[in-house]
C-alpha cells in the first residue's frame, strides 16, 4: 500500500529526523563527557570510553532484534516503550556513582532504543510516494545531529555539570514517545497477518513444531536461504568499514601527515560533512528518477568514485587539494545509506525489510567496530596513516565490485525471464494460429 503525503507523514518526517539527530549526536558526542567523568571518578579514558563502546553494542543488538520486537509489540508500542525506558535509564545514570552503570544506562539502552526508532521510521517511510526523499532525510539527521546538538551538550555540561546534562538528555529521549504515537497511523501498512488456512495448519501441528515455526517466522530465518541477502549485507559491511576506518581518522591524518593545526585539520571533517549533506539533499530529490534496476549500478559507481577520492586523499600533501578530496568523498558517499535502504526495500518483500535492514545494520556495526580497532592497532605498529586510506580505498573497490556483480546477476535474471516470457508468448501465438480455421 502506497501512502499519500499528508500532514501525518510530515509529522513522521519531523519525528524521524529528530530521532536520527539524537542518535547521531549521542554516537559522536559521548567524548564530551569523558573529561568530567574521569575527573569525578578518578578513572582513565579507557573506562570512560565504555559509554561509546556499549552504545555501539546496543545499536548492534537493536538492529538484530528490531524485527522480532516489532512483530511482538508493534512499531508504535515498541518505540513509545523504549522512549520511556531510555529516559528512565539515563535519568538513573545521572545519579549513579559507577561508570559501568552509566555506560549501561546512557550508552547501551539508548543505543538499543534509538536504532529501533530509526529502523521503524525508515521501514514505514518506504510505503510513501516519495520514499527516497524520506529515507535520505532520515540519514541526513545522522550527520546533522552532531552539528546541532554537540554544542548544546557542551553547553549543558558547562552550565549544569555532566549529571545535569544527562537529566536534560533524558528529557530529550522522552520525546521519542511522540514519534511512537505518530507511527501508530502507519504501522498497519506493514502488518502481514497469516491467513486462516495457515492458522488451521498450525493447530494441527505439534507443540515443538509450532515453537520452531514461531521462532523461524519471528526471526525471518528464510532470509538465510536468499543469496541476495548475503550480497546486500556484504556490500553494506564493506561500505561501513570504509566509513568507520578511513573517514574516522581524517583529523589525525591532517595533523600528522599534512602537518596542519588541530583547528585547521577539523575543517577537513567539515568539508566531508558539507559534501555528505549536499549529496543527501540532492539525492532526496533526484533519486526517485532512478529506476530500481539501475539504482544498484548507480550505487556501485558512487562507491568506485569514492574509492578513487579516498586514494587521492592519501596521496596529496596539500591542504586545498585535501579539502577538495574530502568534499568529493562526502559527495560520493553521502547518499549511499539511503540508496541502499531503497534497494533493500525494492529487492526484498516489504514484510521482510525491517529484518533485512536490521540484520545488515547489526553486522555492519559489529564488523566496522572491529575494523576500527584493528586499524588502530595497525597505526600503533606501523605509524603510517596512509595505510588507513589504502585499506579504505581497497574496501571501497570491493564493495563496488560486489554491487556490480549483483547488478549483473539481476540483469541476467531479468533477461532470462524476458526470453522465457517471449518464448511462451510465441508458443501461444502459434497455438492460436493452428486452432484458427483458414
Amino acid at each position: 500500500m502506497i501512502c499519500k503525503i499528508d500532514v501525518s507523514s510530515v509529522m513522521l518526517l519531523l519525528c524521524g529526523l529528530y530521532a536520527a539527530c539524537l542518535w547521531g549526536s549521542t554516537l559522536r558526542c559521548y567524548s564530551l563527557f569523558y573529561d568530567s567523568m574521569v575527573e569525578d571518578f578518578e578513572a582513565n579514558y579507557a573506562a570512560a570510553s565504555m559509554i561509546s563502546s556499549l552504545s555501539l553494542v546496543g545499536c548492534a543488538m537493536g538492529s538484530v532484534f528490531s524485527s522480532p520486537t516489532f512483530k511482538l509489540f508493534g512499531y508504535s508500542n515498541s518505540v513509545m516503550l523504549l522512549g520511556v525506558v531510555s529516559c528512565i535509564s539515563t535519568l538513573v545514570a545521572s545519579f549513579s556513582s559507577s561508570i559501568a552503570l552509566i555506560s549501561i544506562g546512557f550508552g547501551l539502552i539508548p543505543g538499543f532504543a534509538l536504532v529501533l526508532v530509526h529502523v521503524s521510521t525508515v521501514a514505514i517511510s518506504n510505503t510513501f510516494e516519495r520514499a527516497n526523499f524520506f529515507t535520505q532525510m532520515f540519514f541526513l539527521g545522522l550527520g546533522l545531529g552532531p552539528f546541532l546538538l554537540c554544542p548544546c551538550f557542551q553547553y549543558f555540561i558547562e552550565m549544569f555539570r555532566w549529571r545535569g546534562a544527562l537529566q536534560i538528555i533524558a528529557g530529550m529521549f522522552l520525546n521519542i514517545t511522540v514519534c511512537g504515537a505518530v507511527l501508530r497511523r502507519f504501522e498497519q501498512n506493514l502488518n502481514r497477518k497469516p491467513s486462516n488456512v495457515k492458522q488451521c495448519q498450525r493447530r494441527e501441528r505439534g507443540i515443538c513444531h509450532q515453537i520452531l515455526s514461531s521462532i523461524h517466522s519471528l526471526l525471518d530465518m528464510k532470509l538465510l536461504a536468499n543469496p541476495s541477502f548475503y550480497v546486500y549485507t556484504l556490500s553494506a559491511t564493506t561500505y561501513g568499514s570504509v566509513f568507520f576506518s578511513a573517514l574516522s581518522y581524517i583529523p589525525l591524518y591532517g595533523t600528522k601527515v599534512l602537518q596542519l593545526d588541530v583547528f585547521v585539520a577539523t575543517t577537513l571533517v567539515l568539508a566531508l560533512s558539507v559534501g555528505d549533506g549536499f549529496a543527501k539533499v540532492s539525492l532526496s530529490i533526484l533519486s526517485d528518477r532512478i529506476s530500481s534496476d539501475k539504482m544498484i549500478l548507480f550505487t556501485s559507481s558512487l562507491m568506485l568514485l569514492m574509492s578513487f577520492s579516498v586514494l587521492f586523499l592519501s596521496l596529496t600533501r596539500s591542504y586545498i587539494v585535501a579539502m577538495v578530496a574530502c568534499t568529493a568523498t562526502g559527495l560520493f558517499i553521502g547518499g549511499l545509506p539511503g540508496l541502499r535502504t531503497t534497494i533493500g526495500y525494492n529487492e526484498f518483500a516489504p514484510e521482510l525489510f525491517s529484518s533485512v535492514f536490521g540484520y545488515s545494520t547489526g553486522v555492519t556495526l559489529a564488523v566496522s567496530s572491529a575494523t576500527q580497532y584493528l586499524i588502530g592497532m595497525l597505526i600503533d605498529n606501523t605509524d603510517n596513516l596512509s595505510l588507513v586510506y589504502y585499506i579504505g580505498a581497497g574496501l571501497g573497490l570491493v564493495s563496488a565490485a560486489i554491487e556490480f556483480s549483483w547488478y549483473m546477476s539481476l540483469y541476467q535474471d531479468t533477461r532470462c525471464h524476458k526470453r522465457a516470457k517471449s518464448a511462451r508468448d510465441h508458443q501461444t501465438d502459434n497455438m492460436v494460429l493452428e486452432v484458427t480455421p483458414c
